[in-house]
Order: C-alpha cells, then sequence, then structure tokens
C-alpha cells in the first residue's frame, strides 16, 4: 500500500495483451540476436503425448474390468445365494474358507444388518470398510474399490460387492481385503519406451502414489503432462513422456545472457516510466484513504496469473496476504478408491465367461476422439498379453447379459426434482445416489443423440456433491461417453470449459443458493442450457429406459488457469488503481477463486467467508436477500473498502455494496452494463427479467437500445438471448450474461470484473457512480413458503381471479406484473424453491404503500390467513 502525496491517488490502466505483443517483440529481437542454433529434438506433439496416456489408462482399466467382472459373476452364484439365505452362519464360514483369491489376505461375506467393526482380524475390518458396507446395503450398488489403512500394518486394497437374489432382495456383500501388490502387478506389464508413470488417487499432484512405472528421473521436479482417470476407479494414471532435450540458447554467443537481462529489465523499467507519465496526467481524488499501488496486478504475476512474464519482474517486497486458495483439483467422494485384481482357480465356466464377455486380447477401450488415426498410439506399443491371468473359478454361473455398472431395475423417479431450468432436490429424500446416476445414463445418452462424445462435469463445495457427483459420472460413463472431470470450481468456469474445451456439454452438480439439504445439476447439451421440455424429457427417457451403454472413461484438467487467463485478456488490469473490495463468497464455492481473479485483475482483496464450507456456516450463500449481506456491509465499512462484493453457492449470482454500505441491486447494476454495453452496440436488444426496475427499461431507451422483459430463469433467459442479437442480459437475482467479449452464460465472476473495469475508467468512488442512477423505493425479493407445487395452483389461481383498475399495465410472461405511472408490484412462482416470489417498487413511500396494498388484497381474498412477508 501506499499514499500519493496531496491525497491524489495516481491511476493507471492498460491490457495484457497489448503488453505481451510488447514484451514478445523485445524477447523475439534477443532471440534472433543470440541464437543462431535450432532445437536438437522436438517435443512429441501433444495430441499423441495424450493419446499415449490415454492408451495406457485404457489399459489397466480394461483389466480392472476383467477383475470387477469375476466379482460381479461371484455374487450371482446360486450356491453363495443359497448360503447367504440359510441362516446357519457355518455355511457363509465354509464358503469363504474354500474360496481362493490371489493377492487376497481375507474374504468375508456379511450379512444384512449385521455390519460391524471387526479390529481383531487380519487384516482388520475397519469404519472405512463399515461405511463402504453401507453404502452397499444402502444402493444395492457396488462402491469404488479403496485403500485402508495405508502404509500401516493393517493397509490393504478393500473390495465390497452386494449380493441380492433373483427377486432383487439385498442378502449382504462380499468384502475382500486384498494385498497392496496388486497394484504394481496392474501396471508392470505396461511399455513405456522411456516414459514414466504414476498409478494415484486423483488429486493433488501430493497424493500418495500406489504404484509407479518407468524413468522416475523424468518426473523430478515437475507436473504430470496428463493425469488420466482410470475407466471405473477414482484414480488415476499420471503420465510423463519421455525425456526431450532442446538447445534454445546459444550459449557461445557472446553477451547473450546479459543481453536477455538488459532487455528484460528494461521493459520493466519502460513500464514504470509509462504508467508515472501516464499516472501525471490522469490524477483523481483518492477512491479510498489508502490506494492499493502495483499490488494486485504485480503480486499476480509473480503468482503465476500471467504465464512467461513472471520473471521479467524485479524482487519486490509485498505485504503478506491471505492464502491464495490452492489450484488443485478436490477431494474426491470415496477415501482411497483404487484399481482391483482378482483370479479365482477352480471350476471353468465363470472364467470362460466373463472371458466371452471382455476378450483379454481385445483393445482397450479408448475415449472417443475427433483426432485422425494417426494421432493415437498404435496397438503394437502395448503389450496387451501380458494382462494378469484369469484362471477358472470355484462357481458355476449361467451367462447373462452384461448390464452398465450399477444398473438397477427400477427407474421411476420423483417428478418434483425436475424444475422448469435446472434438476433440483432434497439430497437422501428426492434427489439420492441412485437417482443421479439414472440422471447421468440419461444425459449420456441424450449427447449420444446429439454427437457429443464428451462432457464436462464440476460440482460445487457442498457436503453431498462429491458423492452425488461421483453417481453422476459413473451414469456417464455407462453411457459410453468420455468424462472431462474439472473438479470443485464455480458453475461459470463449467460453463466456459464447455467452450474452452470444445465440448459443448457439461453437468454442473450444485444446489446453487438453495440451502445445505439441497443439491442438484444444470445442464449444458450441445451448447444449450436444457429448460422446460428438455428437461422433463430427461424425466421421460429415464422411465422408458431409452439408453446408450458404452465402457466410457474419465479424465481430469485443471481448466482454472485458463479462465483467469482469459478473463484477464478481456479486462484491464489496474496496476497503481486498484480498488479496495471485501469479497464474500458465503462459504460458497467461489471463495477458491473469487479474490484469487479480483487479485489478478489488479485489486486489494479482503476475504470474508472464502473457506469453501457446504454447510455454509456464516449465512446463507444469496446474495439477493439484504439479512445475507450484513457482515458484508460492516466489513466495508470497518476497512473503509471501495466496494464490497458477494457472490451466490455457485458463482452465478452477483450482489454489490458500495462503500458507504448501500445495496446496488443486480437491476441498476444492469442499468451500468447497459450504458457501457450500448456505447459500442448501438441499437441492440437487452434482455431483462419481470422482476426489475421499471427505469432499468427507460435507462435502456435513452442510450439507445431495445428493452425487453422475459421470463426469470437463467436457461430462460439465456435460450432467449440465443434467438436475439443481445449482447447483454440481467435477473434481478443477480444472473448477469455478457454475450459482448464473453459466452453469453451467467458468470457472477466475470460481471464483477466487468463492473470494476467500469469504475475503473469512470474515476469516481462507487458511491458516486452509483448515486446517479434512477431508483425509486423498492424491495428487495420477499418470499411466501408453501408446501411443494401448491404455489404453482396458489398461481394460476390468483391470475385467474385478480383485476385491477384500467390504468394499470398487466404483464402475466412470468407470474403477475402490474405497473402504475409511478409504481409497479410483482407475483410469481419460484422456479427452485417451493415458494411465491414478490418485489415491489414504487417513487415515493405513498406510491409503494399503494402498489403493496393492491397485492394484499388480492391475496387475501384467495387465502385469508396467508402470512405475507410485507
Amino acid at each position: 500500500m501506499k499514499k500519493c502525496a496531496g491525497g491524489f491517488t495516481r491511476r493507471f490502466q492498460f491490457r495484457w495483451p497489448t503488453v505481451r505483443v510488447a514484451l514478445g517483440v523485445m524477447i523475439g529481437a534477443t532471440l534472433a540476436f543470440n541464437s543462431n542454433g535450432e532445437a536438437e529434438q522436438a517435443t512429441k506433439p501433444q495430441a499423441k503425448v495424450s493419446a499415449t496416456a490415454d492408451a495406457l489408462a485404457a489399459e489397466v482399466g480394461s483389466r480392472f474390468r476383467q477383475q470387477i467382472e469375476l466379482l460381479d459373476a461371484l455374487s450371482r452364484d446360486e450356491a453363495l445365494i443359497a448360503a447367504f439365505k440359510n441362516p446357519d452362519s457355518g455355511t457363509l464360514d465354509q464358503h469363504a474358507r474354500q474360496l481362493q483369491l490371489p493377492y487376497a489376505l481375507k474374504v468375508r461375506f456379511v450379512r444384512a444388518g449385521q455390519i460391524q467393526v471387526d479390529e481383531r482380524g487380519t487384516p482388520a475390518l475397519g469404519y472405512a470398510s463399515v461405511a463402504m458396507l453401507r453404502h452397499a446395503e444402502r444402493t444395492q450398488l457396488a462402491p469404488n474399490a479403496e485403500v485402508h489403512f495405508l502404509g500401516g500394518a493393517q493397509q490393504q486394497v478393500a473390495l465390497v460387492q452386494p449380493v441380492s437374489d433373483a427377486g432383487g432382495v439385498f442378502l449382504g456383500s462380499i468384502h475382500a481385503s486384498l494385498d497392496i501388490a496388486v497394484l504394481d502387478a496392474l501396471v508392470k506389464p505396461l511399455r513405456l519406451d522411456g516414459a514414466y508413470i504414476e498409478l494415484r488417487r486423483i488429486g493433488p499432484a501430493a497424493s500418495p502414489v500406489l504404484a509407479k512405472l518407468g524413468a522416475a528421473q523424468i518426473a523430478a521436479g515437475t507436473a504430470a503432462h496428463s493425469q488420466v482417470s482410470i475407466a471405473g476407479t477414482q484414480w488415476a494414471l499420471a503420465y510423463w513422456p519421455p525425456t526431450v532435450s532442446r538447445r534454445v540458447w546459444n550459449t557461445d554467443a557472446p553477451f547473450s545472457g546479459n543481453l536477455l537481462l538488459f532487455l528484460g529489465a528494461g521493459a520493466v523499467v519502460l513500464a514504470t516510466i509509462g504508467a508515472v507519465v501516464f499516472a501525471k496526467k490522469r490524477a483523481r481524488p483518492s477512491v479510498s484513504e489508502i490506494s492499493p499501488v502495483y499490488q494486485g496486478a504485480l503480486r499476480a504475476i509473480i503468482d503465476g496469473e500471467h504465464p512467461h512474464v513472471e520473471y521479467l519482474v524485479p524482487d519486490l517486497s509485498l505485504p503478506a496476504r491471505a492464502p491464495k486458495p490452492p489450484n488443485t483439483i478436490p477431494k474426491d467422494p470415496l477415501d482411497d478408491t483404487l484399481p482391483l485384481v482378482l483370479d479365482y482357480p477352480g471350476a471353468l465356466a465363470a472364467g470362460e465367461a466373463a472371458q466371452a464377455r471382455t476378450p483379454l486380447s481385445a483393445e482397450p477401450s479408448t475415449p472417443e476422439s475427433d483426432d485422425p488415426a494417426d494421432d493415437t498410439l498404435p496397438l503394437s506399443a502395448l503389450d496387451l498379453g501380458s494382462a494378469l491371468p484369469l484362471p477358472s473359478v470355484d462357481f458355476d454361473l449361467d451367462p447373462a447379459p452384461t448390464e452398465p455398472s450399477g444398473a438397477r431395475s427400477d427407474y421411476s423417479v420423483p417428478d418434483s426434482i425436475f424444475r422448469a431450468y435446472d434438476i433440483r432436490g432434497i439430497v437422501a429424500e428426492t434427489l439420492t445416489e441412485e437417482t443421479v446416476y439414472k440422471i447421468g445414463l440419461a444425459l449420456g445418452s441424450e449427447a449420444s443423440d446429439l454427437g457429443q462424445a464428451e462432457v464436462v462435469v464440476a460440482r460445487d463445495g457442498r457436503v453431498s456433491s462429491p458423492a452425488l457427483a461421483a453417481a453422476l459420472q459413473r451414469g456417464l460413463r455407462d453411457s459410453g461417453r468420455k468424462v472431462i472431470d474439472i473438479g470443485m470450481v464455480p458453475t461459470p468456469v463449467l460453463y466456459f470449459a464447455t467452450h474452452y474445451l470444445n465440448t459443448q456439454s457439461g453437468i454442473m452438480l450444485t444446489g446453487s443458493h438453495n440451502p445445505p439439504n439441497y443439491n442438484g445439476l444444470k445442464i449444458v447439451m450441445g451448447g444449450q442450457a436444457l429448460s422446460g421440455e428438455a428437461i422433463t424429457a430427461i424425466r421421460d427417457r429415464i422411465r422408458r429406459q431409452v439408453f446408450t451403454h458404452g465402457a466410457g472413461t474419465v479424465v481430469t484438467q485443471d481448466v482454472v488457469p485458463a479462465y483467469v487467463q482469459q478473463v484477464t485478456d478481456s479486462i484491464g488490469v489496474s496496476l497503481s488503481n486498484g480498488l479496495k473490495l471485501v469479497v464474500d463468497c458465503g462459504n460458497g464455492v467461489p471463495g477458491m477463486l473469487a479474490p484469487r481473479l479480483m487479485t489478478a485483475l489488479g485489486h486489494d482483496v479482503i476475504e470474508l467467508y472464502c473457506e469453501v464450507d457446504g454447510s455454509f456456516p456464516n449465512h446463507h450463500p444469496d446474495p439477493a436477500q439484504p439479512d445475507n449481506l450484513r457482515d458484508l456491509i460492516a466489513a466495508v465499512k470497518a476497512e473503509r473498502a471501495d466496494l464490497g462484493l458477494a457472490f451466490d453457492g455457485d458463482g452465478d449470482r452477483l450482489g454489490v455494496v458500495d462503500g458507504e454500505g448501500n445495496i446496488l441491486w443486480p437491476d441498476r447494476q444492469m442499468m451500468l452494463f447497459a450504458r457501457d454495453v450500448l456505447a459500442r452496440n448501438p441499437g441492440k436488444e437487452i434482455i431483462f427479467d419481470v422482476k426489475c426496475s421499471r427505469h432499468l427499461r427507460r435507462v435502456i431507451e435513452e442510450h439507445g437500445g431495445k428493452p425487453v422483459m422475459w421470463k426469470t430463469g437463467h436457461s430462460l433467459i439465456k435460450a432467449k438471448m440465443r434467438v436475439s442479437d443481445a449482447p447483454l442480459a440481467g435477473e434481478m437475482s443477480g444472473h448477469i450474461f455478457f454475450k459482448e467479449r464473453w459466452y453469453g452464460s451467467d458468470d457472477a465472476l466475470y460481471a464483477a470484473a466487468r463492473l470494476l473495469e467500469i469504475l475503473v475508467q469512470d474515476g469516481r468512488s462507487p458511491a458516486q457512480v452509483f448515486a446517479e442512477l434512477p431508483g425509486g423505493l423498492a424491495t428487495p425479493e420477499l418470499k411466501i413458503g408453501m408446501p411443494e407445487s401448491d404455489h404453482a395452483r396458489f398461481m394460476a389461481r390468483l391470475c385467474e381471479a385478480a383485476v385491477f383498475d384500467d390504468g394499470a399495465q398487466i404483464t402475466t410472461v412470468d407470474g403477475l406484473r402490474v405497473d402504475w405511472p409511478d409504481a409497479w408490484g410483482l407475483i410469481r412462482p419460484s422456479n427452485t424453491t417451493p415458494c411465491l416470489v414478490l418485489r415491489f417498487e414504487g417513487d415515493n413511500p405513498a406510491a409503494l404503500e399503494r402498489v403493496q396494498t393492491e397485492f394484499r388484497h388480492r391475496i387475501h381474498a384467495l387465502d385469508p390467513g396467508l402470512q405475507l412477508p410485507f
């Protein structure tokens, strides 16, 4: 922090693309002057390296599937089912003693309702195994294999397989404890040709390595080139390609090192001098009492937000700041899952049946791809014949058609979770893991019909999200889709990833701003957000069981750095003119990114509730409610900040507070955005929902735009934008959609960046800018809670019965909105929670009271006992 003399802050703004071009010219000149050598060996093309990693992971996954099919066959053995039904425990014990499994340390048959810890057994059956058994009993689905007691005397690979009779009655589970050496057996047959691999749990690079193979020295100090999930597991194969030597600099050329250092240092000096020159030409009163100078942007460079230029910044003594959220793929839902290999010596029938379903010599399944054939690894490079042998097993099995992993015969799903523009329900009641699996299978089948081979999947930070996301991915894989798991990120990053990765399809597992016991799915399919009939079509597909089947794969990819880079390319980065911000993420998933992004844009950030905690211990993550902004307002005043930013639970809705503690509601945010966008796009449509101020229409018209009022709902707004050329749309709830310079999705992080850009360019304090926007006395969103589905019926009755005077303008595009010359009111059914949503605005207190009275009388005419929040 640095306070400028005379109480003035020197401000300067530039765009990173311009700077990168200039730096590129300087470095390019240095290269031309200094380097007369050529690279001795080029790196393998990116596509081929990725294809190699995919093929290796597919080979491991292929073996894994064969072993799991054998265990599944054991669970359907008639003799074993009869033993489970026999109340004599000795019968099951005898089966366990006779069963011979290579790598097996102990096999247990656990009856339904008899799950308990066994600490005396060797190895022990601990609480993690109890959780697996309970999962199998609750869902009748096999949980993923796990590593338990890793590194200790009791370490084991644990596998659980449920056992049911022909009628689907759950009888119990098989629990197998395997030697950890089974993991080495999975990777040892691979042919690497100088590469290096690690089998490890999906997550941070520091995750424990379970098995490894190859030239470990090439991985020293470097991240894996690729990390590809193993089909049917929550484990990944990390891949480092063979080392490639490169001679870029001719070290014999005179002054080469000094010249680069001179030009690099010169670039920084020139940029600094330029900042001072521009600052002297453009001084204005301070926005905050102490303005940040060279903090956010330079810190962002040092933190690596602008790759390849950080080494041009000389060492700076920067004040300490709160730790940046780690840029890692988050913890997965099942602890320490890993592939399993089982061999059953004994009778021949089941072994032959398993091999008939998946021959050992078959080509390993690889992700569907549009790449040319010569960009994939040839099968000759893989030692497919070295798969672990599968000798015969000691039980008879009648061949049966293959079902997708986790498939169930009951495909009923509750109607209530299929909403107007997303899928939403109460966890463990209307939205279970089994239900989400079915939804994943249906969505994967829908993607297949649209020719979409790949689907991006992400999740928020709710307690239930990891397990539900795992169920979703299983359904997508069983439909034959390649899943690209981008981990725990805000919803806007999922939308961005569908463009950046060119998949056009993505699913966000999120409860958004709803209470902690809710969760749901926001869906983009073929480039379109699903809503209305497209949502109900998913329900109907599930009930009719119209599915595609296949062996899909999962890969993980971190797109957060690319997202930050594209935002900072689009928005001017502030060096000496950053604002002092308080950022409140309400313990939602935006906390892992919002502070980092605002800092990268050059602003000084004070974090408030930015630790991701799905129980939301501080306040509900809904910035549309004033009570949820109280702490932010207090922090802004206490820190004497210029601005407060609030984000909802998944980061697609924005709340704003100025330095004086005044809330800038989203319809007034839209006034700022509309003025800015229409200055470059005159005559264009600007879309807003029925909950927005009537003054927004006037601002749009005064600045040469065409106002379009539309239905509330992020999917409905995006659908409307697709059929118009509107560069901007917004909702009163805080969803803001930019199609100018962005992707047309609701992105509160990007909207906040655009707001900061406008404020920095304006030069006045945010409070001064906001004060000139027109507005009257307005309420926030008011809600009347009702039982599920009753709110829609009540709304229909109200629209039919309500009559207003001739001077009223009635709009029924979404609920009932009534406008008068000096006031307006709205009532509509929520599409996300069972309630009615109301909002009122008047030019003065008398007008506001009058319109509320009009609505109060008509509501009580239908239900006199209904408690109203106004």
